[in-house]
C-alpha cells in the first residue's frame, strides 16, 4: 500500500467553514487523518463537528496567531507527509491525486520541497506561479505580483512534517 497522507487545519473561529474545506477528499484511503488545530478560540462549535473517525479537533488555549497555528498543525500531522489546509479553502480530490501523480513523475516526494497547488479553491489563482522555485534572492523580484503575498501566506502546501518544523522558525512578532 501506498504511503498514507494527513491534512491539517489550523483553524480561528471558522468552525461553520470547515467541513466543507476537507468533505470531498476525507473518505480517500490515501488521506489517514483531518486533524484541526483551533488556535485560542471556542472549541464547542468545533467539538461539533468531530463525528468521523478521521478527524481530531485539537488546539491551544490562547490565540498566539498564524504562523504558530500553522506549527501546531504540522505537529500534530500523524504521518510524515501532511497538507496543510486553510480553513476557507476546498480541497478537492484532483489535488491528492495531482500529489499521488507527482510521487509517480519523480520518484519519492522530497522532503526539502514544499509543494503548493497552482490555485487555491474558491478563487486564488497562482498559475502565474507554477514551477518556480523561491528563494530571497527571487523573492524580492515577485512580492508586486498579482496574488503571490496569498500565495506565500497561504496554507495550501504539502509539506514533510518533520522538515517543515526544523526549518521553520517562530516570529512571535509575527501573526
Amino acid at each position: 500500500m501506498m504511503d498514507q497522507i494527513s491534512i491539517v487545519i489550523p483553524s480561528y473561529n471558522r468552525a461553520h467553514m470547515l467541513w466543507r474545506s476537507f468533505e470531498q477528499v476525507i473518505d480517500d484511503p490515501r488521506v489517514a487523518y483531518v486533524t484541526v488545530w483551533t488556535d485560542g478560540c471556542d472549541k464547542k462549535p468545533y467539538f461539533a463537528l468531530d463525528q468521523h473517525p478521521k478527524l481530531c479537533i485539537m488546539g491551544g488555549i490562547i490565540n498566539q496567531g498564524m504562523m504558530w497555528a500553522k506549527m501546531g498543525a504540522v505537529s500534530l500531522s500523524g504521518t510524515p507527509w501532511c497538507i496543510l489546509l486553510d480553513d476557507d479553502n476546498i480541497l478537492l480530490p484532483g489535488y491528492i491525486d495531482a500529489l499521488y501523480g507527482l510521487q509517480d513523475d519523480i520518484g519519492e516526494w522530497q522532503s526539502d520541497t514544499i509543494y503548493c497547488p497552482d490555485y487555491a479553491m474558491p478563487h486564488f489563482d497562482y498559475r502565474a506561479f507554477a514551477g518556480k522555485q523561491y528563494n530571497k534572492t527571487n523573492v524580492a523580484d515577485l512580492i508586486d505580483k498579482p496574488h503571490f503575498i496569498k500565495h506565500l501566506n497561504t496554507c495550501n502546501y504539502f509539506v514533510h512534517r518533520d522538515t517543515y518544523l526544523k526549518n521553520y522558525v517562530y516570529n512571535p512578532s509575527i501573526k
